[in-house]
């Protein structure tokens, strides 16, 4: 089980998500929860407008220092 600390690490950092045919987009995490012992997170366009929550399985977090 991830604890709220654990898991809140993400939040702020950026990501790319994969549409499957072929477009990436570039990515924030702005929230995290747990579902089913799977880890969710929400996540907003860099450009662009709306949310959504996926897998975390469907994202690469970008490691290293953010800007």
């Amino acid at each position: 089980m991830n604890t709220a600390l654990t898991m809140s690490t993400h939040i702020g950092k950026r990501a790319t998500l994969e549409d499957g045919k072929g477009i990436t987009y570039l990515v924030t995490i702005t929230d995290t929860r747990e579902r089913w012992g799977q880890k969710d997170y929400k996540i907003e366009p860099i450009a662009g407008s709306g949310s959504r929550w996926v897998s975390e399985y469907t994202i690469k977090i970008q490691e290293g220092k953010q800007q």
